[in-house]
């Protein structure tokens, strides 16, 4: 008897204990402030080198994101 309620005494401690741990991290993480690095490349040309074909998958999805990045202003 006293093992089972041991048992649930340490399930029901770890269940608080990830609870409190998860909302912790939350709020770390909703606290974090965006990085400086776009005023350091505003006025800066970025150049994507793919080492592959033309028209192969990875030039098209680096093309993709230029367009999204020229389209969204992150340049």
């Amino acid at each position: 008897m006293t093992s089972g309620r041991r048992f649930l005494e340490n399930k029901f401690l770890s269940t608080y204990f990830a609870f409190g741990l998860a909302l912790g991290l939350i709020l770390l993480l909703a606290n974090c402030q965006p990085a400086h690095a776009q005023d350091f490349y505003k006025d800066r040309i970025i150049r994507f080198i793919v080492g592959q074909a033309a028209g192969g998958g990875y030039d098209t999805y680096t093309r993709t994101v230029a367009r999204h990045m020229i389209k969204h202003r992150v340049t």
